[in-house]
């Protein structure tokens, strides 16, 4: 299982106009939650250098350490956290948002709900495995922004969540304009690539979100020096690499490598970004080397 440590050397402020609505003990709950080394949005401000984070806690493999039981009240209830992304189911950062919510389903502290934005690929059979795995599961639909917009609102309304993280370019607009105007007290938006195709228009949306926005959060170095590039502000624009889940590979050490069927494995999904014709230009190489490779 892959741990973390995060030292916070400043109080956080949240600089959102709307916290002042909520009760003092929630918005103080909330702030822990996002101080906590298992949740997404936090880490050190250079970044979490200097401990042994890698990454955001994979499916089941972490706890949202938010609250301690020395602040604990009877009547806590657990901080609310709503994920919302793609239904496309084609791209990574479905499957973050989908191992997030799974992990804070493990946690008694964390009310997780996952809300898909729909799409033309949208299966049907995909959301039923997510109902079927006890992940709580909403589809808005997509067919134009202001619908999925509306829907939103709807679903932040009825859940009330204390965190809305928005996945994926152009999710994180829409998501975040549902939760200005539901008043949610605190908004991430999380970018999972470095080449969305962003508008001049759009840009200038990302920005104006920005300044509402209490993280922005690149899956990569490489994506959050990108998202300085294109204006986000430094002091809240932070890295957290992608958790990988280690459990399927705990008993690794009992299988000898020389027992093992040779190949590569490319973990990407088709797309020329992923650039598959590298590959497939490097196994014909090493055919023509005499040496067969299998490629899954």
């Amino acid at each position: 299982m892959v741990t973390g440590c995060v030292t916070v050397t400043r109080p956080y402020a949240p600089e959102s106009s709307t916290i002042t609505s909520l009760h003092t003990a929630i918005i103080e709950r909330t702030q822990r939650a996002m101080r906590s080394a298992s949740f997404l949005v936090m880490t050190t401000p250079d970044r979490g250098r200097g401990c042994d984070m890698r990454g955001i806690m994979p499916a089941r493999a972490g706890r949202l350490r938010a609250m301690h039981a020395d602040t604990a009240t009877p009547d806590a209830r657990p901080v609310r956290v709503l994920h919302f992304v793609t239904g496309g189911f084609s791209g990574g950062a479905t499957q973050v948002a989908i191992a997030l919510t799974q992990a804070g389903l493990d946690s008694p502290d964390i009310e997780p709900l996952l809300v898909l934005r729909r799409k033309r690929r949208t299966d049907p059979a995909r959301i039923a495995e997510l109902e079927q795995a006890g992940v709580p599961v909403h589809v808005v639909p997509g067919w134009s922004h202001a619908a999925t917009i509306a829907a939103l609102v709807k679903e932040c309304r009825e859940f009330q969540p204390d965190i809305l993280v928005a996945h994926g370019f152009s999710e994180h607009l829409w998501g975040r304009y549902a939760g200005l105007l539901a008043r949610v007290p605190h908004l991430v938006h999380v970018e999972h690539n470095t080449r969305e195709r962003y508008t001049r228009w759009r840009l200038k949306q990302t920005r104006w979100l920005a300044a509402r926005t209490d993280r922005i959060v690149g899956c990569s170095e490489g994506v959050r020096l990108r998202l300085l590039e294109m204006g986000m502000p430094e002091e809240r624009t932070i890295a957290i690499p992608n958790g990988i889940r280690l459990a399927p590979f705990e008993s690794a050490d009992a299988h000898p490598v020389a027992r093992r069927i040779p190949g590569i494995l490319m973990v990407a999904r088709f797309s020329k970004q992923k650039d598959h014709a590298t590959l497939l230009r490097a196994v014909a190489r090493l055919r023509d080397r005499g040496l067969h490779v299998p490629v899954l």
